[in-house]
């Protein structure tokens, strides 16, 4: 990851998340709890950050309005520290404005490489909140980044973008090893029936490294037999 201190640069960056709705994590310092957020208006120095969720974090955010900001867009990461200028609340919904950073970490990941598994070989994975609701679905897809799942059922209203969960599968080809690691939603699609199918994308959060090389192995092996069928 490569420091960043171009403003012009940053500025665009939090432009684009603007527009594309992009959401945020937010870590108060001192605390370990994730909190996810988004930009509400992005001004020439200045920008907007909508409410914390889970709602608890917007009492410690006012104890404590130093926090770290990490974001992902277009195969971006970025992360900075930022320190909140002003509260405010807008029908009683909180608010928060932070001046843009003066300097961001910043990387640009290569396209992860997806692996499509469909019915032909479906892979259970359970997903599991913090409420204690458990959801069972088969991976459609796998990278190293995270999965895509397809549920039979609809899924519950509840869950939205940002939202951790946790999920365990085991590891193909030889669904020896369990893989158990956080999940953040990315995106949900409900069935309009509410009679199913549904999906849901989330990205791999809080994996160990020794899971992460295990994943990669998987990952690779399974692109290998994939590209010896396409040679068939």
């Amino acid at each position: 990851m490569e420091k960043l201190s171009d403003k012009t640069r940053i500025h665009a960056f939090f432009q684009r998340m603007l527009a594309k709705r992009a959401l945020l994590t937010i870590f108060i310092n001192g605390r370990k709890e994730p909190y996810s957020s988004a930009l509400i208006e992005v001004d020439d120095d200045s920008f907007i950050l909508d409410e914390l969720n889970p709602e608890a974090g917007n009492k410690l955010l006012k104890e404590n309005p130093a926090i770290q900001l990490k974001a992902q867009l277009d195969g971006i990461s970025i992360k900075c520290h930022a320190k909140i200028d002003e509260f405010g609340m807008d029908n009683n919904i909180d608010f928060y404005k932070l001046a843009i950073p003066d300097e961001i970490d910043y990387r640009q990941r290569r396209q992860a490489v997806r692996i499509r598994l469909g019915s032909a070989r479906p892979l259970p994975v359970t997903l599991n909140s913090i409420n204690g609701e458990s959801f069972k679905g088969d991976i459609d897809d796998i990278s190293i980044g995270g999965i895509r799942v397809k549920f039979k059922q609809s899924l519950s209203a509840d869950l939205k973008n940002g939202q951790h969960l946790n999920c365990s599968f085991l590891l193909p080809p030889d669904n020896e090893q369990t893989l158990s690691c956080g999940l953040m939603i990315r995106v949900i699609k409900h069935d309009k029936d509410q009679f199913g199918p549904s999906f849901l994308g989330g990205e791999f959060i809080d994996m160990p490294k020794t899971l992460d090389r295990q994943l990669r192995r998987s990952i690779m092996s399974l692109q290998r037999t994939s590209r010896q069928k396409d040679n068939i």
